[in-house]
């Protein structure tokens, strides 16, 4: 499958706890990475608001851009996968 097809899936259940992130049926198709799931869950949590961030990634509800969104991801890859240290950084 051709990488810009890749779809990654995260599901989410609020399990009895409200937030404005969730309803019921909701998808939420933005372009982003893995960085950005952290984010996501802080705010989807109530331990941060839509505007999260973690890192390089920002939650999915913000209307920040995500580094995917911002860069693509050709450009993406070609700055964080030669950079050893900064890939470090973000994996380890």
């Amino acid at each position: 499958m051709p990488v810009d097809e890749r779809r990654n899936t995260a599901v989410m259940f609020s399990l009895g706890f409200e937030t404005p992130y969730l309803t019921p049926g909701s998808i939420n198709d933005r372009p982003g990475s893995l960085m950005d799931l952290f984010p996501t869950m802080l705010a989807v949590i109530g331990l941060d608001g839509a505007d999260a961030t973690a890192g390089l990634g920002v939650s999915l509800f913000s209307n920040q851009q995500t580094l995917l969104e911002e860069k693509g991801l050709e450009r993406l890859d070609l700055e964080l996968f030669p950079n050893p240290d900064l890939a470090n950084a973000i994996w380890n």
